[in-house]
């Protein structure tokens, strides 16, 4: 007769696991072959579950996730700066909306219209005021290099600005720096896309994450549509031509509302953007 499971041993084993587990998790590690310690432990994790140490995701029998307790406290009271991050934009967005510490900002795109460019400007403007990093998933080194050949400073660059990455964004965010996500490919359960931009922005500390999306042409918003915004402090998207503030959390003068504003441009040299005139708001 194998011995018999205790409480202890299933509870310690869900109090080390991350993310979501289930039943077959469970068996496998601890290991848990038995029938009858088997049943043991599914009479234990009720009571688990019963006791707030974990809970059951959305409804499904035996898949469970550890509750997360931690809250740290913020010191508001201590705020005595009430200025933007000084980050500096393509079309001097700077002048309309305020970026602050933890911000998440999610760019959609037509394709070959102008987001990576949009990115890569970012990364012009502002490489000499922040650390910077550049998350990439579909250029090769030569196609950066010729990309960034278009910017006079480029070879002055930090070495490690760009990795290559395609998914899991959030386990390699650097918290204190601007995390640029080119680009956060969504392929099915477009819903899952807010999950995934809050485990980005959950992973920042003093810094920010700019996440490009892919937008399919005409539509309003990025893949994922509303799901794409729910976390993000600004979202932009760029059309034919065309760059939208859809939506805008801070506004650097309060009574210029930046939410739907335009601007038209033209895109030189797949690196620049020219004849940039606003065509809403005052």
């Amino acid at each position: 007769m194998p011995e018999k499971i205790t409480r202890e041993v299933i509870e310690n084993w869900v109090r080390q696991t991350t993310g979501v587990f289930s039943y077959q998790d469970m068996f496998r590690e601890i290991p848990i072959n038995d029938p009858a310690n088997r049943q043991n432990a599914y009479v234990y994790m009720s009571r688990i579950c019963k006791d707030r140490i974990t809970k059951t995701i959305n409804g499904k029998h035996g898949t469970f996730r550890l509750i997360d307790r931690d809250a740290p406290i913020l010191n508001w009271k201590g705020v005595s700066d009430f200025e933007g991050l000084d980050i500096h934009w393509p079309f001097k967005l700077e002048e309309y909306v305020k970026i602050y510490p933890r911000n998440l900002i999610v760019v959609g795109g037509d394709p070959n219209e102008g987001k990576t460019t949009f990115l890569h400007n970012v990364i012009d403007l502002n490489w000499r005021r922040y650390p910077i990093v550049l998350f990439d998933s579909e250029n090769s080194e030569k196609e950066l290099a010729l990309k960034f050949a278009n910017y006079p400073d480029h070879k002055l660059w930090p070495d490690d600005l760009v990795r290559e990455r395609s998914q899991n964004f959030a386990d390699v965010i650097e918290p204190d720096h601007i995390n640029i996500i080119d680009y956060l490919e969504i392929t099915d359960n477009f819903y899952s896309v807010a999950k995934l931009l809050r485990e980005i922005r959950d992973a920042l500390g003093r810094g920010i994450a700019i996440v490009a999306i892919q937008k399919a042409k005409g539509a309003e918003l990025p893949i994922g549509r509303d799901f794409s915004r729910q976390i993000a402090r600004l979202v932009l998207t760029i059309d034919p031509g065309i760059l939208t503030i859809r939506k805008a959390k801070s506004f650097v003068k309060r009574n210029v509302n930046p939410n739907n504003m335009k601007f038209k441009f033209t895109l030189t040299d797949g690196a620049h953007f020219t004849g940039i005139e606003r065509t809403y708001g005052d």
